[in-house]
């Protein structure tokens, strides 16, 4: 998947269950594959 830093209305949510990326503009609750939680990460974590 190649997220496109250009659009900032998009953001990048990954699973904590299986992995899986989904891009969305609005907030993914669950997985669509295993609806596991799912968190944001196009911000930046340190």
């Amino acid at each position: 998947m190649q997220h496109n830093p250009a659009d900032l209305d998009v953001s990048t949510y990954e699973c904590y269950e299986c992995g899986t990326r989904v891009e969305s503009e609005a907030h993914q609750g669950t997985c669509p594959d295993c609806a596991g939680s799912v968190r944001n990460i196009t911000v930046v974590r340190e």
